[in-house]
């Protein structure tokens, strides 16, 4: 008891469960914070920093990419991947938190979703392929598409794009970054099409991004205030993706709850 708590993504498989977790933690005045370390990556550092300053005009859309592969024998050990009881999801709920995370950070909540599920080529009881459409809070749009079926394993990526500039992120690196704000003129009729990525210059996170999340929550701790990841935003990625796995199953939009 009165132990400050970090946990593993996800927080927990369902929201009933994180709810009687969040309760807990208020009554015993804790600090609660979810894995969820890519935010802590330079690349998405800078990222953020820069939506927050507005560097990126009105955000507009924001696509992530989880082209994964896992082979049937990584579901067969363990007795718990892919399992509903266990994993509470498949490519989403365990490779792909991760990615929504940090959509969440980068665009704030997402309002409802739209979503196709599937289980194409591993046999497992959850989904290994998916693909959603969201909408946030703001008004802004995105995309999930992600599957531990693309051999050998193609890219992690997310792409952040709004009226002022744009942003992509690759294997947690920063592969393309374009601000309007640093040109001398604004683009022309037809923009900048077809014109070839330039490589964003690159941080390496000294110690690399789980220490400092770790240190993020010993900060927390000290000075009494909120980890970056703290339970409520655990909770909101677990159900966004417990409201694709609705729709998936009934064929309809869904509220986020």
């Amino acid at each position: 008891a009165g132990k400050h708590v970090m946990v593993e993504k996800p927080l927990e498989i369902s929201l009933d469960e994180i709810d009687q977790t969040l309760a807990v933690q208020r009554e015993a005045r804790v600090k609660l914070a979810a894995v969820c370390q890519h935010r802590f990556d330079p690349a998405a550092r800078r990222v953020h920093e820069l939506l927050q300053e507005g560097a990126f005009g009105t955000s507009i859309l924001a696509n992530a990419q989880i082209l994964w592969w896992r082979s049937q024998e990584y579901y067969d050990t363990g007795g718990w991947r892919g399992t509903t009881s266990l994993d509470g999801g498949g490519v989403l709920m365990n490779q792909s938190i991760h990615s929504i995370d940090l959509l969440t950070w980068f665009m704030g909540p997402v309002r409802s979703v739209s979503a196709y599920t599937g289980t194409l080529s591993h046999d497992i009881e959850t989904e290994d392929t998916a693909a959603a459409s969201l909408r946030f809070a703001s008004g802004a749009l995105g995309s999930i598409a992600a599957t531990t079926s693309a051999y050998p394993g193609v890219v992690t990526r997310l792409e952040i794009l709004g009226t002022g500039g744009s942003a992509i992120l690759e294997n947690d690196r920063l592969r393309y970054l374009h601000l309007g704000q640093d040109e001398e003129k604004p683009v022309g009729l037809y923009g900048l099409e077809g014109r070839p990525l330039p490589d964003a210059p690159q941080q390496e996170a000294p110690g690399g991004a789980h220490d400092l999340q770790i240190a993020d929550f010993i900060r927390a701790i000290r000075e009494d205030g909120s980890p970056l990841v703290d339970g409520e935003a655990g909770r909101h990625d677990v159900a966004i993706i417990l409201a694709i796995y609705e729709s998936a199953r009934t064929g309809k939009e869904v509220l986020v709850s």
